[in-house]
């Protein structure tokens, strides 16, 4: 008994003292969140437009380029969606998981791009998307992982 009393006390203190490392959110800031908003629609349709300029790789690489096409239309659409919601003056608890799927398409357009197509235009828009939600991050989770994609 006194060794499970041991053991949780020692996870409380662990868990509590784990909390006074994490970074604060940064002050919502909606001008500011609105101008990189902005930007990266802009950045999208960039990354969108790189995209459809490639030529469709062969059959032995479809599903990837299928993964990446839907992951760039996402891009596209989401970032249209967030750059909307807060033009109408939606906070960060409505726009969080926008952010968060962004996140999620752009890593996943970074890693893909370089095994689709030979040439970097499409790298290179999707780090510049990448670029402009990791200037958010801090207004989202400033310990959210960075948008590179994991090394493999």
């Amino acid at each position: 008994m006194i060794r499970r009393t041991t053991l949780a006390l020692a996870l409380g203190l662990l868990c509590a003292g784990s909390g006074a490392a994490r970074a604060d959110v940064r002050e919502w800031d909606p001008e500011r969140v609105k101008s990189l908003a902005e930007q990266l629609r802009v950045a999208t349709n960039a990354l969108y437009d790189a995209f459809h300029k490639q030529p469709i790789p062969g059959i032995a690489q479809n599903k990837v380029y299928y993964r990446l096409k839907q992951d760039i239309r996402t891009l596209r659409t989401d970032t249209r969606h967030l750059s909307d919601a807060l033009a109408q003056g939606a906070g960060r608890d409505e726009t969080l998981p926008i952010w968060q799927d962004l996140m999620q398409a752009v890593r996943r357009a970074i890693d893909h791009a370089a095994s689709v197509f030979t040439t970097r235009d499409v790298d290179q828009k999707a780090r510049a998307a990448a670029a402009i939600l990791d200037q958010l991050a801090p207004y989202y989770d400033p310990d959210a992982a960075g948008t590179e994609p994991a090394i493999r």
